[in-house]
């Protein structure tokens, strides 16, 4: 279940997407014109609060990513030791 090559490709394409994220400022993750401040957790009228923040994207990205990795490298192992 667990291998150190999925682990390692999986950190590498969650750090590619996260500094993209960063690099690109998308206007649903950044609140103001200049795009340097984040939006807080929540819902409500003010424009500056998303129910997607940066962290929560994150975090739903990092398990994703590790998930269909393991699932390919799995199935790799699985063809090859036939």
């Amino acid at each position: 279940m667990f291998n150190k090559n999925s682990l390692y490709i999986s950190i590498c394409i969650y750090l590619i997407i996260a500094v993209s994220i960063l690099y690109y400022k998308p206007s649903f993750i950044f609140s103001d014109k200049g795009k340097k401040k984040l939006k807080t957790f929540g819902t409500g009228s003010k424009k500056n609060k998303s129910i997607f923040p940066l962290w929560f994207i994150l975090f739903i990205i990092g398990i994703f990513i590790y998930v269909f990795i393991s699932c390919v490298f799995s199935r790799n192992t699985d063809i090859t030791s036939i």
